[in-house]
């Protein structure tokens, strides 16, 4: 059984096997016959229930109409294959424990629930032409930014600020217990319309923050834009920092979780 954690973003999906991570671009557009057929590492192409898919990279690259999905719900198909394809490129294993997350403002049962219908069960598909014959017992479902802190963990007050395509997951631990009444989900994020600059965005961002948080207070950063946001949040948060594992801290934290509670049973 292969342990694996996913954090299937609006930008990026990141997969992390406990050894090495993986970054594939949120992006899914209609498959086609390549005269011209340019191969590279990154290339994944999908058939699923009939249907041929090219996902990340070569998506971007030559599909006619590629597609990044801006839902607020994460219960589609979209989300089911870049899960699909990021298990396929991350193992060679088909029977998976699976951990992925969700944001906190969709952290209920009900939708916890319906994401473990959508991934769980078997699902046969050909990735970049062989057949593979998926099997997910087991979904675990975190969620996002919380994941984060257990890729490194602290003790005493710090808080998360996860910057994701849509929106902004902002967590705060206090000697490795979340405070739910300190934590929300910001209804925007890097790729929404709202903001014409990375500045605008972390003032909005601080702005939101310190009607709760206060400004002596250690402030984690991560998302593909954790390093751009920085410099400004700095201004306000002195102790704001961006880890090493910014881009994969919530796969990696989602693997600690699913390892502490499944590596015995391997």
């Amino acid at each position: 059984m292969q342990l694996l954690a996913i954090d299937c973003g609006r930008c990026n999906v990141k997969v992390y096997d406990g050894h090495n991570g993986k970054v594939i671009p949120s992006v899914i557009g209609s498959g086609r016959r390549r005269d011209l057929r340019e191969v590279e590492p990154s290339d994944i192409e999908l058939v699923y229930k009939g249907e041929h898919h090219f996902v990340g990279d070569l998506a971007i690259r030559e599909s006619e109409l590629p597609r990044r999905l801006m839902t607020k719900t994460k219960v589609h198909e979209q989300t089911l294959l870049l899960t699909l394809a990021a298990i396929c490129s991350a193992t060679a294993h088909d029977k998976i424990t699976l951990i992925t997350g969700l944001p906190k403002d969709q952290h209920t049962a009900e939708e916890k629930s319906k994401l473990r219908h959508l991934l769980s069960g078997r699902h046969d598909i050909i990735f970049n032409g062989r057949p593979r014959q998926l099997e997910i017992p087991v979904v675990e479902i975190s969620f996002e930014g919380g994941g984060a802190f257990w890729a490194r963990q602290v003790d005493g007050l710090e808080h998360i600020i996860d910057a994701g395509a849509k929106t902004v997951n902002c967590v705060t631990i206090n000697n490795k217990r979340f405070i739910d009444k300190l934590s929300f989900t910001l209804p925007y994020g890097c790729d929404t319309s709202r903001f014409s600059s990375i500045k605008d965005l972390a003032l909005a961002i601080v702005s939101d923050v310190s009607r709760f948080w206060d400004t002596d207070e250690s402030v984690r950063i991560v998302g593909g834009k954790a390093l751009e946001l920085l410099p400004y949040i700095q201004q306000y948060y002195p102790k704001a920092y961006v880890p090493d594992e910014y881009l994969l801290a919530n796969a990696i934290g989602y693997y600690e979780l699913l390892e502490k509670k499944y590596a015995k049973n391997r």
